[in-house]
């Protein structure tokens, strides 16, 4: 079933939000606390949502109709993303703890558990990218299937 107006209109919302905030981490990180690691996975939270609001919008524009092959690579794309986040998430996890980080807000002190919730950000962004893909795969395969060969 398609998604609603409103629905759209949430996730377009949701998307647009996650591409800001996703750029000013990169800046605000890079240059005013020099952690590159949080800046660096902020870019790429960033880079995924603007690839799920682009997939939106070609969903309205009606755009996966005749490309809806491209969806699979897009799915695929988002769980490999999905799937490399996961050691990331560990890393940094493990870095913290084996460093005795305080998990206090902005500090020097705390720069893997500050990157550790954009590596969250970025696994939430290929896990949505992997779910909208396959959904509207779904969709687009049930409404316009080609009719069987006939001899």
């Amino acid at each position: 079933m398609a998604p609603s107006r409103c629905s759209m209109c949430f996730r377009l919302t949701y998307s647009i939000i996650g591409i800001l905030l996703g750029i000013i981490a990169l800046f605000v990180f890079a240059i005013v606390y020099g952690s590159y690691h949080a800046a660096s996975w902020g870019g790429i939270s960033s880079v995924f949502s603007a690839i799920v609001f682009f997939l939106h919008i070609q969903h309205i524009k009606e755009w996966w109709r005749y490309f809806y092959h491209w969806l699979s690579y897009l799915e695929l794309l988002g769980f490999i993303v999905m799937l490399g986040c996961l050691p990331a998430f560990g890393v940094y996890m493990s870095y913290g703890i084996i460093q005795h980080q305080h998990i206090t807000p902005i500090e020097k002190s705390s720069e893997y558990y500050v990157t550790l919730v954009w590596v969250f950000m970025t696994w939430k962004w290929s896990l949505l990218l992997f779910v909208f893909a396959r959904s509207y795969r779904r969709l687009y395969n049930e409404e316009y299937v080609l009719p069987p060969f006939v001899d």
